[in-house]
């Protein structure tokens, strides 16, 4: 039994990780291999501080869409309720807690657009859903914490939180963003969290992250999905979202699945196609347009029917 395990990372890779949460702490699912020195399965982190007994084989299922190689997806974060079985509906929430109040800076300092965090947050959702009958429906999040009576959110919950900071030059870097897995996270199982210590962009490099990427990976654990076991190559322009250094993408438009992405959802909720439905809140400037433009047709309305009521 391993005990104690928090935010490992590992010093010979010039890489920023992404950390799989428990309730207590980080860990790297790679590096619990490379120190268990085991390979035909891997310890899942569930349970706190202390690793679980619990076995997660991975998969021998062969993608032809990879030129027949061998999935090397890993499954094990528990799952969403699918009353019907794999292939079947699966409907999840999700809100926002605190990502629109400019908590997430740019290098410049400024805050990063909400509409580029929407946008993107949005994107990384549609990634899944396009290959599973996966269906995220935006719910209203009052910014309240868990136990209060009054908060509202959804089962996926974004925000913004201190991690770990930036990364420190000639160090390793930190990790930028964590997510819990449905099983096994307590109250904030489902969420996902972004470091406001880092910097963030638009088009993701190695120290400052896209909301894109990060969602994209941490979406996969808020499903069940652990990190593949791909080998990885960070300049290969097809490399799997679950490695455990998630890929960088360009802004929304970018962004994109491995095959072995694919296999590893499908293996837990089937194959098909789900949506995204976010809540239908239009801007300020859109709003005011809508009031104004609401305003002439009643005001035009009623002077039209001023004569008639003249002449009566």
């Amino acid at each position: 039994m391993l005990s104690r395990w928090s935010r490992y990372l590992i010093p010979s890779l010039t890489l920023a990780l992404v950390g799989i949460s428990t309730n207590r702490g980080v860990v790297v699912a790679c590096e619990l291999c490379r120190l268990t020195g085991t390979t035909a399965h891997h310890v899942s982190p569930i349970g706190g501080d202390d690793l679980d007994d619990t076995l997660i084989a991975p998969s021998a299922q062969t993608n032809e869409d990879s030129g027949g190689a061998t999935a090397q997806f890993l499954v094990g974060g528990g799952k969403w309720p699918q009353p019907g079985g794999p292939g079947s509906p699966v409907t999840v929430t999700y809100s926002y807690e605190n990502m629109f109040n400019g908590g997430l800076r740019m290098p410049s300092g400024q805050s990063l657009p909400n509409d580029l965090i929407r946008r993107s947050i949005e994107e990384a959702f549609s990634l899944w859903a396009s290959v599973a009958p996966l269906h995220f429906v935006e719910v209203p999040d009052n910014g309240r914490p868990y136990g209060d009576p009054m908060s509202t959110f959804g089962q996926i919950r974004f925000r913004h939180v201190y991690i770990n900071g930036p990364d420190i030059p000639g160090q390793a870097p930190m990790a930028k963003a964590r997510a819990y897995f449905p099983a096994s996270g307590g109250q904030y199982a489902g969420d996902v969290e972004f470091d406001h210590g880092d910097p963030w962009q638009q088009v993701g490099t190695l120290t400052s992250p896209d909301i894109l990427g990060a969602a994209a990976h941490e979406i996969g654990h808020t499903l069940g999905l652990q990190h593949t076991n791909l080998p990885f190559n960070y300049l290969d322009n097809n490399q799997a979202v679950m490695f455990w250094v998630f890929r960088r993408f360009a802004g929304p438009g970018t962004g994109e699945l491995h095959a072995d992405d694919i296999a590893g959802v499908r293996a837990v909720y089937g194959a098909g196609i789900g949506s995204v439905t976010p809540l239908a809140i239009p801007e300020p400037a859109t709003s005011t347009l809508m009031t104004v433009a609401l305003t002439a047709v009643w005001l035009g309305s009623s002077l039209r029917r001023a004569p008639s009521r003249m002449r009566r």
